[in-house]
């Protein structure tokens, strides 16, 4: 197996055409790691009931790893570039795809039309693009809701501070918030040089175009779904920045600061 690199929550190995991912979280117990393995299963069982192509997930296993455990998932590997860094044309195809995909996603209810019944995480950068199209190459952690039909803001505690009770579950767990964060993932805002959100930032207020991402918004939508999407495009997607920001750094103070969040 060939070790890749590191992600934010995994190390990534290549062996023939499968791709393996291995927690950075280690877990004390075998009962703990047991639960996040089959946390994984259920969950690619429940996105492969969706539109949305997914890369196929061939096993999930319980290792021993530096005094505790560790979960590896291995996935078909999908051989084909991130969709972000593509061709303005091809990208914009494989973006299009994607979003009739997310457009097509179950509802958790007949009456929100917004709400997804499986939240993913579908920034561009996981999605790689093949011969068939654009495919989510990442499934951990797995987001599938909890029994009450909350978003699983749990899951993501795991390897980093729990996000804003609004942002991470609109952005991961609507439709119209999935979308908006698949566009601006996927918008070429030029080289990253410094702080990546103040970079972002500058770009959104420069107003560079970004029209195309009208061209791609599916049709069918429901009206206030598709009335989200288009505010955000509108205003270069400003309001998913600055959701960003109170995600990151916290509410405003009454001075005008914001203080970069900590946890205990």
């Amino acid at each position: 197996m060939t070790p890749v690199e590191n992600g934010h929550n995994s190390s990534i190995a290549i062996l023939g055409d499968t791709i393996s991912k291995t927690t950075h979280q280690i877990y004390p117990s075998l009962s703990a790691a047991i639960y996040i393995a089959d946390g994984l299963l259920e969950y690619a069982h429940e996105l492969g009931e969706q539109p949305l192509r997914i890369a196929p997930l061939l096993g999930v296993e319980v290792i021993p790893a530096d005094g505790g455990y560790a979960v590896r998932h291995t996935y078909e590997l999908i051989d084909g570039p991130r969709m972000n860094s593509l061709p303005q044309d091809k990208r914009q195809e494989a973006v299009a795809t994607v979003l009739r995909g997310v457009a097509d996603m179950d509802g958790i209810s007949a009456g929100d039309p917004d709400t997804l019944c499986s939240p993913i995480d579908a920034k561009a950068q996981n999605f790689h693009v093949d011969s068939l199209g654009p495919a989510l190459i990442d499934i951990s952690p797995a987001l599938t809701r909890l029994p009450n039909g909350e978003f699983p803001l749990p899951a993501l505690a795991i390897d980093r501070p729990l996000g804003s009770q609004s942002y991470w579950p609109y952005f991961m767990g609507t439709r119209s918030g999935v979308m908006t964060r698949v566009l601006f993932s996927s918008i070429d805002k030029g080289e990253v040089r410094g702080n990546k959100l103040l970079h972002d930032m500058t770009y959104a207020l420069a107003h560079k175009t970004d029209d195309w991402c009208y061209d791609v918004i599916p049709r069918g939508l429901a009206p206030d779904v598709e009335k989200h999407v288009r505010l955000q495009i509108r205003t270069h997607f400003l309001p998913f920045i600055a959701m960003i920001c109170v995600d990151r750094y916290g509410p405003i103070s009454e001075n005008g600061s914001m203080n970069p969040k900590t946890t205990t």
